[in-house]
C-alpha cells in the first residue's frame, strides 16, 4: 500500500541536516567527548548521505533503493517512514529481519523510531524540526565499515561509558553476525 509522502526527500535533508549538526555531531559524555556519530559531519559534506522519502507501507521501497544504491559511492541511505501505525516492537522487528539478509550483503540497518528510549547516546529534547512532521528513520550502512569504525571508537574509548547490554545489543551482535556471515562464504 502506497503512502502519501509527506516531506520530499528535499525537505528531509534541511531537517536532518538541522538534526545531525544539533544532535549527532555535538560531543556527549557518554560517548567518551566524542559526537554521537564521530563520522556524521564529513559523510554531509563529502556528500555521501542519500535520503529517502517512505512511500510503502511494507518498506518494499526501502529493500529496492537499498540494492539500487552504489555503496562505493555513499555511506549511507537515511529512510524516513511517515507511517506512525507501525508500533515499536513492529519496528525493531523489522530492522532484525532486514538485518539478516542485508548482512549476506555486507550492509546493516539500524532505526529510530519515535517511541524508542534514547538508551542515553541521544538527547534531543531541545532540537525543534523545521517542519512539524513526525517521522520513523531507517539508516543503512556497509557492514564492514560500519564494523571498522566501532573498533576505531572502541580504541578511543567511545564506549567506555556505555551500558554493557546496550553495547552487545548496538555493537558486539552486530560484529557477531558479520563474522558468522563470512564464515559461512
Amino acid at each position: 500500500m502506497k503512502l502519501t509522502k509527506v516531506l520530499s526527500p528535499q525537505q528531509l535533508s534541511v531537517e536532518l541536516r538541522e538534526w545531525s549538526k544539533a544532535i549527532i555531531q555535538q560531543q556527549t559524555l557518554l560517548c567518551n567527548g566524542l559526537p554521537v556519530c564521530p563520522y556524521a559531519k564529513k559523510c554531509w559534506e563529502e556528500k555521501r548521505v542519500i535520503i529517502e522519502s517512505g512511500c510503502e507501507q511494507d518498506w518494499t521501497d526501502l529493500v529496492d533503493r537499498v540494492f539500487e544504491t552504489d555503496w562505493k559511492k555513499y555511506d549511507v541511505l537515511i529512510y524516513c517512514d511517515f507511517n506512525l501505525d507501525v508500533s515499536c516492537e513492529a519496528f525493531d522487528a523489522r530492522i532484525e529481519t532486514m538485518n539478516l539478509f542485508l548482512a549476506k550483503k555486507n550492509l546493516w540497518a539500524m532505526g529510530f523510531h519515535i517511541e524508542h528510549d534514547s538508551k542515553g547516546t541521544i538527547v534531543d529534547d531541545d532540537f525543534e524540526p523545521v517542519y512539524d512532521e513526525p517521522y520513523l528513520m531507517v539508516f543503512v550502512q556497509p557492514l564492514d565499515k560500519l564494523n571498522e569504525a566501532s573498533y576505531q571508537l572502541e580504541e578511543q574509548g567511545y564506549y567506555k561509558f556505555w551500558d554493557k547490554d546496550i553495547f552487545y545489543e548496538f555493537v558486539e551482535k552486530r560484529r557477531q553476525i558479520q563474522n558468522e556471515t563470512r564464515k559461512k562464504k
